[in-house]
């Protein structure tokens, strides 16, 4: 309060004084908490959309390598209905049949051509995930089958779906480097390792990144998966496509697990997309020799994995999960006795067999003439079409075997 204000009261008038303080120090208080409310706002503003950003890329992934995915225009609010739709830069699974797919990121420009007809990308921009989309210039077989489902019948019109690529459909259309794990395997594994979203995961053997990338999802946001490949071209190009898969939370190590231990080296790459969107570990945080009781898992598809256990057993936290892939059984039997020797418990050996259906039209006799009041004392049998399901001869995929063990105390 001023001091010509203070001269104009009476000096007895303590309360107008008090009134007058009171609404002065109300003031000061309302103008500093609207500041505070202001900068909180705008905190939890721009965390909102940092989440927003980090569970799109999780979820629709934009795969053009050639463009920035951080652009305003591919970053939109999961809340968005047209959060499904097709943009430019992003990457489809052309679905044919359950046998026939491939992906391809969408170009202005660009054709998708199969044995079916061509269809224009610039048909498919604007279009939601899982449309169906018909080709413009018609390369029909010159046998076709009757239950050909790559034709409508209404208008004899060639076409494929267009989805979105989920870490199954990755599995199913990705580029084999090597043998891959396929999601009867990989499901069982992300549930025996009970990955949520924060976990740290060590993989040893990339590969063709089947699992690494089925891993990264499910521990997004702000889980880290540490992989290591021993094969320096097979290292470069998961390096790739990790990174334009949108998948931040790798760090990915050319080296040999086996002899080296897990432990960071020169060619050590984390992949970094910008500065808020990178994996949350470093290296020396999680691994090294002085490191122990780090990660929540350890997956291992080698040679020889009985020769990492000891240092398995060093990094995984207590009651941290174990799992190795081998396709011989005499491979299993080493690994289960060197888990044995360092007090793993809950050892198990599974192989997964899937068995797929599909679903067929035949025809069927009916017995519905016997039941039917007649005086003649012969009727001929009748037959009638109808859909069911038949397992499907043969299958993409092969089998293995998986260890599974859990670290359950400190070997004294």
């Amino acid at each position: 309060m001023s001091e010509p204000e203070k001269k104009k009261l009476k000096p007895n008038d303590n309360s107008a004084v008090a009134s007058s303080i009171v609404s002065a120090l109300s003031s000061s208080i309302a103008a500093s908490s609207t500041k505070v409310n202001t900068r909180n706002a705008l905190q939890k503003t721009e965390d909102l959309e940092q989440i927003r950003k980090t569970l799109l890329l999780s979820l629709v992934p934009s795969m053009n390598d050639k463009s920035d995915i951080y652009n305003t225009k591919q970053i939109i609010s999961l809340g968005d209905k047209n959060s499904n739709i097709i943009r430019e830069g992003d990457l489809v699974v052309f679905f044919i049949n359950h046998d026939i797919m491939k992906a391809e990121v969408i170009k202005k420009g660009h054709t998708f051509d199969c044995r079916f007809g061509s269809f224009l990308h610039e048909n498919i921009i604007g279009k939601p995930f899982g449309s169906k989309i018909y080709s413009h210039a018609e390369k029909r077989p010159t046998r076709r089958k009757k239950e050909d489902t790559t034709m409508d019948n209404a208008d004899k019109k060639p076409f494929v779906y267009v989805l979105k690529p989920t870490p199954h459909l990755w599995t199913l259309v990705l580029k084999h480097r090597t043998q891959i794990l396929y999601h009867a395997d990989i499901s069982l594994i992300l549930t025996h390792f009970k990955l949520r979203p924060g976990s740290v995961v060590i993989e040893a053997g990339t590969g063709s990144g089947s699992l690494s990338t089925s891993i990264s999802r499910a521990i997004m946001p702000n889980g880290h998966l540490f992989t290591f490949e021993y094969h320096k071209e097979r290292y470069l190009h998961a390096m790739n496509e990790f990174k334009n898969n949108g998948l931040y939370n790798i760090t990915i190590t050319n080296g040999d697990v086996c002899q080296n231990g897990f432990t960071p080296n020169t060619t050590t790459t984390p992949i970094i997309l910008s500065d808020t969107l990178r994996p949350k570990y470093e290296p020396s945080q999680i691994l090294g020799e002085d490191k122990s009781g780090t990660v929540d898992g350890v997956f291992l598809d080698l040679p020889k994995p009985w020769l990492c256990i000891p240092n398995v057993f060093r990094l995984l936290r207590v009651g941290g999960k174990f799992c190795g892939f081998s396709p011989c059984i005499e491979q299993i039997q080493e690994t289960a006795n060197a888990l044995r020797q360092f007090d793993f418990v809950e050892i198990k050996c599974v192989e997964c067999l899937v068995k797929e259906y599909m679903s067929n039209n035949v025809e069927v006799s009916t017995v519905d003439h016997y039941f039917k009041k007649s005086d003649t004392t012969t009727q001929q049998t009748s037959t009638t079409e109808k859909r069911l399901f038949s397992a499907v001869p043969e299958m993409k995929g092969h089998t293995g075997y998986l260890i599974f063990a859990t670290k359950f105390q400190l070997k004294e």
